[in-house]
């Protein structure tokens, strides 16, 4: 992505907050608080929603177009960064990947009735 050629005051707004927010929720996912790579995150709500309002991503001119994708594929990466649930170990985590309920007991070991 070349960022000289943002053109439209939206792209800019996003590709700032990507730029703030992909170090910080990356340096959170790395100390496993998850909850701070949200946070981190959240700012990116409202220079997205305006990019989808104001900008138009499949411009006619090519190199608009792939530079408009390809800030794009940074804001997948960014939300990949929390939403990998592979990197959250724990029971709450498996039991949801499961699709149990989160406050249900365990189940007895197997073998074990």
């Amino acid at each position: 992505m070349d960022a000289s050629k943002l053109a439209e005051p939206a792209e800019k707004a996003l590709y700032e907050a990507l730029e703030k927010a992909l170090p910080a929720a990356r340096a959170a996912v790395e100390k496993e608080e998850f909850a701070a790579a949200m946070k981190a995150l959240s700012g990116l709500r409202a220079p997205v929603d305006a990019f989808f309002e104001k900008v138009l991503v499949n411009a006619e001119e090519p190199l608009l177009r792939r530079n408009r994708l390809l800030l794009l594929s940074r804001l997948r990466e960014a939300l990949s960064q929390v939403a990998d649930f592979s990197k959250i170990e724990g029971r709450t985590t498996r039991l949801l990947l499961e699709g149990a309920e989160v406050g249900t007991p365990p189940p007895p070991p197997r073998g074990v009735r």
